[in-house]
């Protein structure tokens, strides 16, 4: 599974910041991803971890972070867990605009 970075100025940069986690860098047709190098079981403490370190919110869907022993708990954690919560307030604030502007669609005269 590959999940798509936004465009980075850096190169040489990525494979750096990804080392110690479960991901690679990978190029496919001018885009750049991020892989799994193992596989298994819900990766999305490390999937986020990987975004975190490039500098990128994680995607809100990677951030229903599971329930494992010992995680949670340690000063890199904690810190993943707020960026995550603000990566879901970012997708909220933005579905809450999606509603607004409904509303106000739905509430126009003719």
């Amino acid at each position: 599974m590959g999940y798509l970075l936004p465009a980075r100025g850096d190169g040489g940069g990525l494979q750096a910041a990804l080392l110690g986690t479960c991901l690679v860098a990978v190029e496919v047709w001018g885009e750049t991803y991020m892989a799994l190098a193992a596989g298994g079981m819900d990766l999305s403490w490390d999937i986020c971890e990987a975004y975190i370190s490039l500098g990128y919110y994680p995607p809100a869907h990677y951030c229903d972070l599971p329930r494992m022993a010992g995680r949670g708990l340690s000063p890199k954690d904690k810190a993943t867990i707020k960026t995550c919560k603000e990566s879901i307030k970012v997708v909220m604030e933005q579905f809450q605009a999606r509603i607004d502007h409904l509303t106000e669609m739905e509430n126009r005269e003719k």
